[in-house]
């Protein structure tokens, strides 16, 4: 619980704005700012006590609105496509799920403009993570409660807000995948079109048959295209190139 006090309330819950986006749907880059001008914050969290502290003592600031609140992923997709939302405040580790992705894909969809990561402890990989990922602000749960709540304010008006302890690791991480990144273009750059077709498909879900019948080849051109595959990327499994594929986004649908 940190620092965060429990302040006896009952969340507010605002309406959705006529006209505001739901997802992607709409060419709208942000929702239709509140009639009351109160920053519309969707709250995701696995920890029930925590999420019900926050939730309670975000009731109380006058220019927040608590629009929803989810445990989950699966029920955050759901729930912020029915409200409008300002800031996005998410858990970066969601019991056996992401929250970081969580909100790359509603930023990608425009299910919001900004989004907050909260973690438990200082990790300075989860805040370069959560910057690559489009979050504008990271706060641990050990912070006071008003450092996250200046902090979802200062995103909201387009700030950037990292914690100053963090911000020369948070650096040296985003060079870091910066470089692998080019190193990973290098590695693909180097397969011919056929066998960037091949990954393409394994990364789709196919297997070793269905690309051999979808390209009329035999299953030994096939093995012979993902060993080679293999020495490029310099990985050692099938698993790992399908993961260097996931990465560089070089997917297809699967063979019919």
């Amino acid at each position: 619980m940190g620092s965060i006090p429990l302040i006896v309330g009952t969340a507010k819950m605002a309406p959705r704005s006529e006209g505001s986006y739901r997802g992607g749907a709409t060419d709208t880059e942000q929702p239709v700012p509140a009639e009351n001008g109160e920053i519309r914050v969707f709250l995701v969290d696995d920890h029930e006590l925590f999420l019900d502290a926050l939730a309670r003592r975000l009731e109380v600031e006058p220019t927040i609105a608590l629009v929803g609140r989810a445990t989950n992923v699966t029920e955050a997709r759901r729930a912020i496509g029915r409200v409008a939302v300002d800031v996005l405040v998410v858990d970066a580790q969601l019991d056996n799920e992401s929250g970081i992705e969580l909100v790359g894909q509603a930023l990608r969809d425009r299910m919001a403009p900004a989004a907050v990561v909260v973690t438990a402890h200082d990790n300075v990989e989860l805040a370069a993570q959560a910057v690559r990922s489009g979050a504008r602000g990271f706060v641990t749960k050990v912070d006071h409660i008003d450092e996250l709540v200046e902090t979802v304010s200062a995103v909201h008006r387009g700030e950037t807000r990292l914690p100053n302890r963090l911000l020369a690791g948070i650096l040296e991480e985003l060079q870091r995948a910066s470089r692998e990144d080019d190193e990973l273009v290098r590695r693909l750059e180097m397969l011919t079109d056929r066998e960037r077709e091949v990954l393409a498909m394994l990364a789709s879900g196919a297997d070793r048959q269905a690309i051999a019948r979808s390209l009329f080849i035999s299953a030994h051109t096939v093995r012979t295209h993902v060993q080679r595959i293999l020495t490029k990327l310099n990985v050692h499994s099938q698993l790992e190139a399908v993961s260097v594929a996931l990465r560089a986004g070089l997917q297809h649908e699967p063979p019919g």
